[in-house]
């Protein structure tokens, strides 16, 4: 896909609001399932969490007040707006975060080496949008008529699109690292204590997370596959209905986690109603039905309910 079509389609950079953690009384060393992995993921996550969303945000405010990004600035703009800034100290943390995170075990090929390239190219990035993100907000391009601005464009975007394929392929790593070590910790907790609160919060928050992937893509909304990770999650929010009151210390205050819940779950099925009648309309009538949905239905609307789940659900 051209880079152009990519950031227009982007949507909104999702948190990774599941970070493992190790289970009770057990360490790593200990080889209990999943807290290795779990542990070597969260190296990844905390730099992850902290960067990448505020960056893909900037990508679009930062193209748009151009007739072509590609191109760069003319210097006749007006109310010009730079990238999103990046900290030498922040690609410090990350640069060891990364490096942990690296050499932790169990390996993971893919996911290293996609951690490898991804921390190139924020390495690469930083030093361009700190200088940009600062001639900007400082009002620089007023006194020089745009001449840095001109210079370091290419170079900047150059970049921030080499982040973006960056950023791609090792949130696709991760989420599938993050999904099997998931299922490997809730197979521990059914072993250790059956489907106990734990269980059903982890178990909650996974498909949660794998439903929002497919249930907000824009351009490649596959209506079978987001029916499958809504009726997933549907099932884990019915089972812990049931269950989780019941439990001898699993049933206070689980309406703080399963409100929520039910709300995302709304959300979800209403966009997955949207998308399954947009794809049987003309052009012109998906045009009518996007105005329509401005919040209902909306990928925004879905990925402001999971947030509000992420929050809701325990550290």
């Amino acid at each position: 896909m051209d880079t152009m079509v990519r950031i227009a389609a982007l949507g909104l950079p999702v948190v990774l609001a599941l970070v493992l953690v190790a289970c009770r009384g057990t360490s790593a060393a200990a080889g209990a399932p999943g807290v290795a992995a779990g542990l070597k993921l969260n190296h990844y996550v905390g730099c992850f969490n902290a960067l990448d969303t505020r960056i893909l945000s900037g990508l679009r405010p930062y193209m748009y007040w151009m007739d072509d990004p590609r191109t760069g600035p003319t210097g006749l703009e007006t109310d010009p707006v730079g990238p999103a800034d990046i900290s030498p100290r922040e690609l410090k943390v990350c640069e060891k975060s990364f490096t942990a995170g690296i050499a932790a075990q169990p390996a993971m090929p893919a996911l290293d080496a996609s951690a490898k390239a991804y921390l190139a190219a924020l390495s690469r990035l930083q030093p361009l949008a700190h200088e940009a993100s600062n001639y900007y907000a400082e009002g620089a391009y007023q006194r020089d008529g745009f001449a840095r601005g001109k210079a370091l464009h290419a170079p900047l975007w150059e970049a921030l699109t080499g982040f973006l394929d960056a950023s791609m392929r090792f949130s696709e790593a991760l989420d599938a690292e993050v999904e099997h070590a998931t299922r490997a910790q809730l197979a521990g907790i059914e072993a250790r204590d059956g489907r106990s609160r734990e269980f059903y919060q982890t178990s909650l928050m996974l498909e949660a997370r794998l439903l929002l992937d497919d249930i907000t893509e824009e351009e490649d909304f596959n209506v079978d596959v987001a029916g499958q990770r809504v009726a997933a999650f549907a099932a884990v929010v019915n089972e812990a209905r049931t269950k989780v009151p019941h439990l001898r210390r699993g049933g206070k205050g689980w309406d703080a986690i399963d409100a929520p819940a039910g709300i995302y779950l709304a959300e979800a099925a209403a966009r997955l109603d949207l998308m399954t009648a947009r794809a049987r309309f003309s052009d012109e009538q998906r045009a009518l039905l996007d105005v329509a949905a401005v919040d209902t239905g909306s990928a925004d609307a879905v990925q402001r309910a999971y947030e509000a789940l992420a929050a809701a659900a325990p550290k």
